[in-house]
C-alpha cells in the first residue's frame, strides 16, 4: 500500500512539474478566411462583396465581429489596428486594415471600403 502511494506521489509530482497543458484550437482568428460561423473564434462569418474598378465583383467570407468603433476590433497580423466599418446599409464589422495588397492574405487585396477612406483586405 505504501508502495501505491509513493508512485501515485510521483506521477503527480511529475505532471505537476512539467508545466505543459496541451490545448487545440482549430478556431480562425478575426480577418481570417472562413466558411461557417463555428470555424471563428467570434463565431462570425461574414459574407463580404467587393467591387473593384475593372469591374470586377468578387465574394469571399472572413472572420469578423460586430463594432462601435476601432477598438472594438482585434490588431491585424501586421500590427495595424483593425477597421470598424459598415459596407452599404450592412452591419457595422471589423475589417482588416491594410496599406498594400501584400498585407492581405491570399485571395484578398487592399481596397478603399465603400468611398469610406478606410483601405481594408477585401475578396479579390
Amino acid at each position: 500500500m505504501k508502495r501505491l502511494w509513493m508512485m501515485m506521489i510521483v506521477a503527480f509530482a511529475a505532471m505537476a512539474g512539467s508545466g505543459c497543458i496541451v490545448t487545440t484550437d482549430d478556431d480562425y482568428a478575426d480577418y481570417e478566411p472562413c466558411v461557417f460561423n463555428s470555424d471563428c473564434d467570434s463565431f462570425r462569418c461574414e459574407s463580404i462583396t467587393a467591387s473593384w474598378p475593372d469591374g470586377t465583383v468578387t465574394t469571399d467570407s472572413i472572420c469578423t465581429r460586430g463594432c462601435r468603433d476601432e477598438l472594438d476590433c482585434d490588431i491585424t497580423a501586421n500590427g495595424f489596428d483593425g477597421t470598424c466599418a459598415a459596407i452599404g446599409s450592412g452591419p457595422f464589422l471589423c475589417y482588416e486594415t491594410c496599406e498594400f495588397d501584400s498585407d492581405c492574405p491570399s485571395g484578398f487585396d487592399c481596397g478603399e471600403l465603400d468611398r469610406t477612406g478606410f483601405f481594408v483586405c477585401l475578396p479579390y
